[in-house]
């Protein structure tokens, strides 16, 4: 019976095949996604200030939701605000520059009326006070709103002082209410403070929108 044997001579080596099949998929898949994070990464440095403007602009209109101000008032404010991110969108100011004006936003007068007024309307209005009592509690917040608005109470002691706020009035209105007692002794060191930086004892109107658009031309003029 006949054999035959393949056999290679001294020296001599098998042609290569080009590999395993599975690792060239291999390669060829993490070639495809590293170029799909090369097109990922390209497109958010295109458009990540686009988002930014985008959340900012929900984020303001969620807010303006919650406080009850005149359409002129919110117009004025998103006019002020549309200057800053347009700005922005356009590569014109830094995103440190961006992040610091937003900040200045978030404690600025918008964020301490909107403090301020619900408490005034979820408490103080829903309270068993008398209309006299109800009229002095508003004076004295108000007080201390005009104290900060005129620099003459420090935004560290007005933060402080909001510290005896609920976290979130609409919310904490419905599953806890503040008792009398407690909204009269809030009302109580609201006055205190004012008293201690003489705020007149008078009416006093934050104009929002008006504040916001100062600050805003304020920044951009630098």
């Amino acid at each position: 019976m006949d054999e035959t044997f393949s056999m290679e001579s001294p020296g001599q080596t098998s042609p290569k095949t080009g590999g395993s099949p599975i690792l060239r998929v291999l390669g060829i898949g993490c070639l495809v996604f590293f170029l799909i994070g090369i097109g990922i990464v390209a497109y958010i440095s295109m458009t990540w200030r686009s988002w930014t403007v985008h959340f900012v602009n929900l984020t303001m209109n969620e807010t303006l939701k919650t406080a009850s101000l005149s359409e002129e008032e919110q117009k004025t404010i998103r006019q002020a605000v549309g200057k800053v991110t347009a700005q922005f969108e356009s590569g014109e100011m830094t995103a440190e520059d961006f992040q610091r004006l937003v900040e200045k936003f978030v404690q600025g007068p918008l964020f301490m009326k909107i403090n301020f007024q619900e408490f005034t309307n979820q408490y103080i209005l829903k309270s068993g006070f008398s209309l006299e009592e109800k009229i002095q509690a508003s004076l004295h917040l108000n007080r201390i709103l005009r104290g900060w608005a005129e620099k003459k109470i420090s935004q560290d002691k007005v933060t402080h002082f909001l510290i005896l706020f609920p976290p979130n009035f609409k919310e904490e209105a419905k599953q806890k209410k503040l008792t009398e007692e407690e909204i009269r002794n809030i009302i109580r060191q609201a006055e205190d403070l004012a008293d201690q930086f003489f705020i007149p004892k008078e009416e006093f109107q934050l104009d929002i929108a008006k504040a916001l658009e100062e600050m805003v031309e304020e920044y951009l003029k630098k």
